[in-house]
């Protein structure tokens, strides 16, 4: 029935949800929301998904939708602001250096957690990682793959130091991720020359394409641009390109 009537099939399992929920509301997550948006070029997607998704934003009371990606609505194409009028942009940051600390020395408060760290190790990786939520979690799980290995429960700047090599292994997916698409083509050049600064560097380029990369970087926080010029925003990531990134 689902197959044949997708819409109808859906609003009368929500009906039946409603009840079975009571008092709680429900939560739909949709991660990697661009993958949606070349399945509607591409017509694997009807486009009466979007009509509706935004019924269901404007009519359901006890339900939320969540859609999580890099792309903004008008990135995706011109019919999307429309579609989701009703929806709210939220911009996801850094973590605090409290909060930081915390996950580095305490992952998880419920289970006991013997390792221990050099003051001086934690001020490293927060200051490497900028607090990046996944950048934080990467660097401290190679770490302790890295003290497991030297069957050592003392992290110091030589263990942090094999760390993070082993992160760019462990996180080669996210450090082309950032390269092959939040860069570009048109923006690698750009972020290897900032990346080989050791001082802001002042771009100005000149093509159209390059601009759209430069502005695509500093709005997905690759770049960071103040009045001296422009770095890249997380030194863990300026320290790949310099030493990985595909020519």
């Amino acid at each position: 029935r689902f197959e044949a009537r997708p819409y109808e099939a859906l609003d009368e399992w929500l009906g039946r949800a409603w009840k079975a929920l009571q008092d709680f509301n429900l939560l739909l997550t949709f991660d990697e929301f661009e993958q949606a948006g070349a399945a509607l070029e591409s017509g694997q997607l009807s486009r009466n998904v979007l009509n509706q998704l935004r019924t269901l934003i404007e009519h359901q009371q006890k339900m939320a939708l969540l859609f999580a990606g890099v792309q903004t609505l008008d990135e995706l194409g011109p019919d999307y602001s429309s579609y989701f009028i009703n929806a709210r942009s939220l911009s996801m940051g850094y973590l605090e250096r409290a909060e930081a600390e915390e996950l580095i020395r305490n992952p998880d408060p419920q289970v006991p957690f013997e390792l221990s760290y050099d003051d001086e190790v934690v001020e490293h990786i927060i200051e490497e990682t900028l607090g990046h939520p996944y950048l934080v979690q990467l660097v401290c799980s190679c770490l302790v793959e890295c003290a497991n290995r030297h069957r050592t429960l003392h992290a110091d700047e030589d263990l942090v130091e094999e760390a993070e090599e082993l992160s760019f292994e462990r996180g080669a997916n996210y450090f082309n991720n950032i390269w092959l698409d939040m860069a570009g083509e048109d923006g690698q050049e750009l972020l290897r020359q900032v990346a080989a600064a050791h001082e802001p560097l002042r771009l100005d380029p000149q093509d159209a394409a390059r601009r759209k990369a430069l502005s695509r970087m500093l709005r997905l926080k690759v770049l960071h641009r103040s009045e001296e010029g422009y770095t890249v925003e997380v030194p863990l990531v300026a320290r790949w390109v310099n030493e990985y990134a595909s020519d």
